[in-house]
């Protein structure tokens, strides 16, 4: 079974009339989203992506480089390497599909409602990002004779409360130390920049899918109206996409 997310809006949530009214277009949306996901894993986007970049562009002038966090590479499966030549000599060699490289940005494809009449297919929550952040440590302040100090303040209901000072972490020479910690990233914008370098969007419908999504559409109102149709919608309609096809009648039928 394959993992969809649905959502629905606070509003929409408490209303079960909404939710009755929209529960065919989500069960639709579902097996769309379904099937995508199917086909985004094998590697395959609606239209042909462009390549990734030969050429890197952070680093000294004098040697370029692709870079990516620790916790990145090992989620790619290419160890704890990160510096790369390039964007295409990283996803080469963690056997990159287009946009595909840790999973989990298809991962965090859903549903949701769209109003109240219709659902939609988009991106929710967020995955590991390329990039990590560096972020100053800080220490337990502590007075010539080795006691914590404390500085006392105010909370949101106006009572004085005190808590341990904190300061910034310094090494012998007074630098100030810091930790490397990885990034999340939302996974819309992931796909947005997808998009942007790749010129590829993930989850856009192939014309097979449409006329499919459309096929369904039409053997569904037959079926709702069966006794105005002297046909068999399954043999008159067979267009498009057969496996979302029938996907989409599945759900609609459950």
């Amino acid at each position: 079974m394959i993992a969809i997310q649905t959502k629905f809006s606070k509003n929409v949530r408490s209303d079960q009339g909404v939710l009755n009214r929209i529960d065919k277009p989500i069960r639709f949306a579902r097996a769309a989203a379904e099937h995508m996901k199917l086909r985004l894993w094998a590697g395959r986007t609606a239209t042909p992506p462009k390549p990734y970049k030969t050429k890197a562009t952070a680093g000294p002038k004098k040697a370029r480089r692709f870079y990516v966090s620790t916790a990145y590479a090992q989620a790619a499966g290419v160890g704890e390497k990160t510096t790369w030549k390039s964007s295409a000599h990283f996803h080469s060699a963690a056997g990159a599909k287009p946009g595909i490289v840790t999973g989990e940005m298809v991962d965090g494809i859903q549903v949701r409602n769209n109003g109240k009449t219709g659902a939609m297919i988009d991106f929710g929550r967020s995955s590991l990002g390329a990039r990590s952040a560096r972020t100053a440590r800080t220490r337990v302040s502590k007075d010539a004779e080795g006691n914590k100090i404390y500085q006392v303040f105010t909370d949101r209901k106006g009572k004085r409360r005190a808590r341990v000072k904190r300061e910034l972490a310094r090494d012998e020479d007074g630098v100030v130390l810091r930790r490397t910690k990885p990034t999340k990233v939302r996974n819309d914008v992931k796909a947005g920049r997808t998009f942007k370098y790749l010129r590829v969007a993930m989850i856009q419908l192939t014309p097979s899918e449409q006329l499919a999504m459309l096929d369904a559409v039409a053997i569904e109102g037959a079926r709702s109206a069966g006794a105005l149709f002297a046909m068999d919608p399954a043999v008159a309609f067979n267009q498009g996409d057969r496996a979302l096809r029938e996907r989409i009648l599945r759900r609609l039928g459950q």
